[in-house]
């Protein structure tokens, strides 16, 4: 794997992807409504509905950490530890990062959008808030904890949204 490839990957932080789990959480108060012994269709809808979820949020999310890693990058490279970051590091051209969060931005919210409009909402939402997060609000007291709080509850929404299947 090449270290552009690899500080990609870095970059878009996969371990943080486990907040994205959220998106699964009302599948888990669905379980009685739709299993049945027999019949597992119903149920295995629902669960590649919300699978599907936690991939578009994981694309997205990956999407706004490239974002934040760019928008930050000259801050990164005179901290202690974030200059190790790939972009800050200069493992990874900026032109690079952009177009890779650009195409993770791009087909998470088609994808959402294809699912359902009201997916595609609260993805655009997502983005949005987040963009809003990186750009301004991270540095305002109380409304960065609500952005940050925010994203969760998106995700949670969008998990719901994902299952209702209407």
């Amino acid at each position: 794997m090449s270290s552009t490839l690899k500080g990609l990957l870095r970059s878009s932080r996969p371990k943080q992807s486990a907040k994205n789990g959220l998106v699964l959480v009302p599948l888990f108060f669905t379980i009685n409504i739709w299993w049945a012994p027999d019949d597992f269709s119903g149920m295995a809808g629902l669960v590649g509905r919300a699978i599907a979820m936690f991939l578009v949020f994981s694309a997205l999310s990956a999407a706004v950490y490239l974002f934040n890693d760019l928008r930050d990058v000259e801050q990164d490279r005179a901290h202690p530890f974030k200059r190790n970051r790939p972009i800050a590091a200069g493992i990874v051209k900026p032109s690079t990062a952009w177009a890779v969060a650009i195409i993770f931005a791009v087909a998470g919210l088609a994808v959402a959008f294809l699912l359902h409009w009201r997916l595609g909402a609260v993805a655009s939402a997502y983005i949005a808030l987040n963009i809003s997060y990186t750009t301004f609000l991270k540095h305002e007291v109380l409304l960065d904890v609500m952005a940050v709080s925010g994203g969760f509850v998106l995700r949670a929404v969008a998990g719901a949204i994902a299952i209702d299947g209407t």
